[in-house]
């Protein structure tokens, strides 16, 4: 394990270490901050890019389908959409424990600043994404009029 930034070590002759507390200087905390808001987000990009990757496969899927009729192809659009969202949670659960394990990493090593970022950033997508999900089970297919 390294050391943590934030903790100078000097000696002073044959004495042991010292340890004394320096505070970080603007700039690094500006890039501690922008890189704790990339590491936090990459879930939720990651999750975009497999949604736009899924409508691909749903736009070749209906044209394929669409000879052989409304049924088949609707039938086959339910299968992957199902199959789709299954991956796409799949894939943001993973990214986002990857991200939890660099929030801890950056943690031990003493960058709170950028672990805190990250953290709030993974909670906001993460509140943004059960929020989607509690939309789509909750809501009513066709409302009554």
């Amino acid at each position: 394990m390294r050391e943590p930034r934030h903790i100078a070590t000097t000696t002073t002759g044959g004495a042991a270490p010292s340890r004394a507390i320096s505070f970080p200087s603007p700039l690094r905390m500006i890039w501690s901050v922008l890189r704790g808001l990339v590491e936090g987000a990459l879930p939720i990009l990651i999750l975009v890019g497999t949604g736009a990757l899924f409508w691909e496969v749903l736009t070749i899927v209906r044209l394929v389908t669409a000879q052989y009729g409304f049924g088949v192809t609707q039938f086959t659009e339910n299968i992957v959409s199902i199959l789709a969202v299954g991956v796409a949670l799949l894939v943001f659960v993973v990214a986002g424990l990857r991200t939890l394990r660099g929030v801890r990493d950056r943690h031990l090593e003493g960058d709170y600043i950028e672990s805190s970022v990250a953290m709030l950033v993974l909670l906001v997508s993460v509140l943004y994404v059960l929020a989607q999900f509690m939309g789509i089970s909750g809501a009513p297919q066709h409302p009554a009029p």
